[in-house]
């Protein structure tokens, strides 16, 4: 064998060590954070980042093409001896006023809108502030959902049912966040630790 023919094998053999060890690093890397941020190494063992998907052969990670939002509020009401959280329960189960938001429209103003409409609270307060929300974790759809806490000095609850629902399919409880454990979806446990953790701490 010549020294150009042994020098391009060995070239050729350690290009493949790397490209396999740089695989395995992007497998271990899509297992462990579930994401296409990847990272490789470079020849001089420096590692950079890149935010390019990978190119391996792995069926990439879904990614929703745009970000759907329903903006929605978290009403609470002190009672006396402790904070209450306002669930209303429809036919996709119990959750939070919220509705759609569309356009340019201040997702704020609008899960102010559709608790006001939903449950008849006029006077809701943002005791812990107008930047304080929380989302979801975005489902394969893009859907999100942004809550604000606000806080009701009554327990008086009106409710409205949508066009095309029947009233007595609706309910609503003032729970609290133990009792919201309960009857809550999985995919809000997140709010319910945020409503909990601030509530805790007192409004502003």
């Amino acid at each position: 064998m010549t020294l150009t023919a042994y020098l391009a094998t060995a070239l050729t053999h350690e290009l493949a060590l790397t490209f396999d060890l740089r695989r395995a690093i992007i497998s271990v890397h899509h297992l462990v954070f579930g994401s296409r941020r990847s990272f490789a190494y470079n020849f001089s063992g420096d590692r950079r980042f890149f935010n390019k998907p990978a190119l391996d052969t792995m069926t990439p990670l879904h990614l929703p093409s745009r970000k759907i939002l329903s903006c929605g509020i978290v009403p609470v009401h002190f009672d006396g001896l402790r904070y209450r959280l306002l669930a209303l329960r429809g036919s996709k189960g119990w959750d939070f006023p919220k509705a759609l938001l569309v356009d340019r429209q201040d997702p704020l103003q609008v899960a102010l809108a559709a608790a006001r409409e939903a449950t008849g609270l006029v006077e809701l307060e943002l005791s812990w502030g107008d930047d304080a929300f929380r989302e979801t974790i975005a489902f394969d759809d893009g859907n999100v959902s942004r809550y604000y806490l606000a806080q009701s000095k009554t327990s008086e609850v009106t409710l409205h049912a949508p066009p095309g629902t029947d009233k007595k399919d609706l309910e609503y409880r003032w729970i609290t966040p133990e009792e919201a454990e309960d009857i809550l979806p999985p995919r809000l446990a997140l709010i319910l630790d945020w409503v909990t953790e601030q509530i805790g701490a007192g409004a502003n």
